[in-house]
């Protein structure tokens, strides 16, 4: 928004008439990413350990398959951390 007495050019994100435009939604889900913080955390950690557990846990497990259901299991969960981060996706 602009000063009274002031002339300037908008900026980006700020429009030509900016004073007859107001966002009326207050749903506090819609205005703030609560559930963006957990989310980033958990992929973090997962992405983590996609370095950590093929070099330093998986050499220690002689089981033939422990690198195949390793990545299975990884990857069940990368999934299922990407539907939860886009759960509450909305066209708008």
């Amino acid at each position: 928004m602009r000063a009274a007495g002031k002339t300037s050019t908008p900026t980006a994100g700020e429009g030509v008439n900016d004073d007859t435009v107001e966002d009326t939604d207050t749903d506090s889900e819609t205005t703030s990413p609560r559930g963006l913080r957990p989310w980033l955390w958990v992929v973090g950690i997962s992405v983590l350990s996609a370095f950590a557990v093929p070099y330093l846990i998986l050499p220690l497990i002689d089981h033939p398959l422990a690198t195949y259901l390793f990545w299975s299991g990884f990857s069940l969960v990368i999934a299922i951390f990407v539907i939860w981060g886009v759960a509450r996706w909305t066209d708008r």
